[in-house]
């Protein structure tokens, strides 16, 4: 197997898993969806979710960051959204804008951190305290959804703080770089 098979086979293994996956899960949540809500607008943002893991993996594999950091919400962080999305709520126009909202967040020009230093620790933590959720809602079917519950409301918290602290770092950068030069 030549070198570089390598790097795309894990790039198809994400677009199934982190793509297909949560677009197919948007599409399941979808069927029996009210009729306040057309079919076509759950399978478009299906197909947005799709579209925009693909293009966000092909962003990665080409363009690099100044900063080191990603550009646009690593799929990985948007499939566990869009699926946070489809466990929190019933479809309806406003739970589809938020799953086209992720599929926005993938393919826009906000540079997400890689965690390094305190960031990596925190978001380990995270990681780990989901990961509990999972764990107890899989282990203990009779205690209810309250685990996955929490657990998809920390994911939205998270996701949608990143892009807020990333500009307002931005902003204060700015505002050094003026004090700085008068």
């Amino acid at each position: 197997m030549p070198p570089r098979w390598g790097a795309e086979l894990d790039n198809l293994a994400d677009v199934i898993s982190f793509g297909f996956a949560p677009a197919f899960m948007v599409v399941i949540w979808g069927i029996g969806v009210p009729e306040s809500v057309p079919f076509t607008a759950v399978l478009a943002a299906a197909a947005a979710v799709l579209v925009a893991g693909v293009v966000r993996l092909a962003r990665f594999a080409c363009v690099k960051t100044k900063s080191g950091d990603f550009m646009g919400l690593p799929i990985p962080m948007g499939a566990m959204t869009v699926i946070s999305i489809v466990l929190l709520f019933q479809p309806s126009i406003w739970s589809l804008l938020a799953v086209l909202g992720v599929a926005w967040l993938m393919v826009s020009r906000i540079e997400y951190p890689k965690p390094k230093g305190q960031l990596a620790a925190v978001v380990l933590g995270w990681i780990m305290v989901n990961v509990a959720f999972l764990t107890v809602w899989v282990a203990w079917p009779e205690g209810g959804d309250m685990p996955i519950k929490i657990g998809a409301t920390m994911q939205i918290a998270l996701v949608a703080a990143i892009p807020l602290r990333v500009l307002f770092y931005k902003r204060e950068q700015r505002k050094e770089a003026a004090r700085l030069s008068r």
